[in-house]
């Protein structure tokens, strides 16, 4: 049977990607930090309660990122790998970083919190509305 979670990745992975590069976020084939900061402040950070947890995300996943040698960011692929694993870390730091003003204190919420602080990814653990 075809490993559908590595497709589905691997579809997300050029998704993201494909975006990154149409909103100038990719140039050279590398992240522009500032430009890819300033997209996620703009959209996701634009509640006041999330700009401080959205710029922290940021960083620390940039960081994180900026460790991963080189020939891990550019394995032969269909897509870049870059600008997904910014989004996907991003993502799962936002959710576990959650605003209390903004939780849902909900058993679905506090399980999805608890799988992406044991290392899932975002991506992977978020329901799939197309199926």
């Amino acid at each position: 049977s075809a490993n559908t979670t590595g497709n589905a990745e691997e579809i997300y992975k050029c998704i993201t990607d494909c975006t990154a590069k149409e909103l100038g976020l990719v140039k050279n084939n590398a992240v522009d930090k500032d430009a890819f900061k300033q997209l996620l402040v703009k959209t996701l950070g634009k509640e006041a309660d999330f700009k401080p947890v959205v710029e922290k995300a940021f960083e620390d996943c940039h960081q994180k990122m900026s460790k991963i040698p080189e020939h891990e960011l550019l394995k032969p692929a269909t897509c870049g790998f870059a600008p997904y694993y910014l989004m996907n870390c991003v993502e799962s730091e936002i959710f576990k970083n959650c605003p209390a003003s903004k939780w849902t204190d909900s058993a679905d919420c506090s399980e999805l919190k608890g799988k992406i602080n044991n290392g899932c990814p975002f991506m992977a653990i978020v329901k799939d509305e197309t199926k």
